[in-house]
């Protein structure tokens, strides 16, 4: 009699227990679904993990970084055999202790996270634990897939509304710059007929190389609208190696190098930067470093000109910004903002030691 008792009170405890785990499961993805970021879903999944298995040992990594040394010391499993798990098939992975587990989530950017739990304290429960873990990775996937898809709409919308400006810069190109230089050019070559004076022809050469900047500037604004849909791997030194083997009058030295995501107007940024600095910085002679730096690629751009005012230098990258010697600038530098920031990257500027420019860019880089 006492011992159906105690089997039933231990039966009743194991049911509490179950429902007790369910219930901050349930919890959990409440709080969960409130995330729209990756990095609060990896934390809060980490709390709700330590808190439900009491593990000695949680740690998580990210296939890019199977070094990550919240990782590097792990007590139950061999860190091979996670390793090899990564590259599995499979959702999950017993230790054969069968003390600790591993599982994996496909995160939104396509890469895999790895949580490792080892010597939970209620090992009985084991498999109790599994079975919540399938569901919360299940909850996890499509909480992760929805921000993807946000994520994705709000990039569309980012595009729309960068190809719309881009419409209406080109479209005040055509219609007051072109246009201007048109009417300057007719006039003095009528000037010319009635007067001739070779200034008149100058005059007409000036207005003609105006326009082909500005049909230049369209190409590049051109680029902005067309590519980026699809971004592929390039090696910044190579690009960086075909413009200085051009007719550029730059001495360029490259230390370095690295990959980034972008497309062919990647070319177009550099140009801009190193005809700007010949153009206006009169600089003769430029240094060039990059190197990996976490998800990006770290680049410096320095020049041995005579620098860029500091009033001036948040407005360099506007469109349509003319201030002194930069009154003819066109539309180089904002389009390199636009195209870096397409990338998901950023760029900005300040003063070189000890002169010149430094342009500083960060682009996200391949794994």
């Amino acid at each position: 009699m006492e011992l159906m008792l105690e089997q039933k009170e231990a039966k009743n405890r194991n049911l509490n227990e179950q429902m007790s785990s369910y219930l901050i499961a349930m919890d959990s993805i409440y709080t969960l679904s409130s995330y729209d970021r990756k990095e609060d879903i990896i934390n809060h999944t980490k709390e709700f993990f330590a808190m439900m298995c009491l593990p000695e040992n949680l740690c998580y990594f990210e296939a890019h970084n199977t070094k990550a040394q919240s990782c590097m010391h792990l007590t139950d499993f061999q860190r091979k055999e996670v390793i090899a798990f990564l590259k599995s098939n499979e959702y999950y992975k017993i230790a054969p202790s069968k003390k600790s587990f591993c599982f994996k989530l496909t995160l939104q950017d396509g890469d895999e996270g790895i949580f490792v739990l080892e010597n939970i304290t209620y090992q009985n429960r084991l498999h109790e634990f599994l079975n919540l873990t399938l569901s919360i990775r299940s909850v996890l996937t499509l909480i992760l897939e929805n921000i993807a898809r946000q994520d994705e709409l709000v990039t569309s919308h980012n595009l729309l509304a960068d190809a719309n400006d881009m419409l209406k810069v080109i479209n005040k190109i055509l219609r007051h710059d072109l246009a201007n230089n048109l009417g300057a050019i007719k006039m003095s070559l009528e000037m010319n007929e009635t007067r001739p004076n070779p200034k008149y022809i100058q005059i007409s050469k000036k207005a003609v190389d105006r326009s082909f900047e500005k049909i230049n500037d369209m190409k590049g604004l051109e680029n902005i609208i067309s590519t980026g849909k699809n971004l592929d791997c390039y090696e910044v030194k190579e690009i960086i190696e075909k413009i200085a083997g051009t007719d550029i009058e730059m001495d360029i030295s490259i230390d370095g190098r690295c990959k980034v995501l972008a497309d062919n107007a990647l070319s177009s940024v550099f140009e801009n930067i190193i005809k700007n600095a010949i153009a206006h910085g009169k600089a003769n002679k430029m240094k060039i470093k990059m190197e990996p730096s976490g998800k990006y690629c770290h680049i410096s751009i320095e020049d041995n000109g005579t620098g860029i005012p500091d009033k001036i230098k948040t407005k360099i990258f506007k469109e349509g910004f003319t201030e002194g010697g930069y009154s003819n600038s066109g539309l180089g530098l904002y389009i390199s903002k636009k195209v870096i920031e397409r990338y998901g990257g950023h760029i900005a500027v300040k003063d070189n030691t000890p002169h010149g420019a430094k342009f500083i860019l960060d682009i996200p880089s391949t794994k």
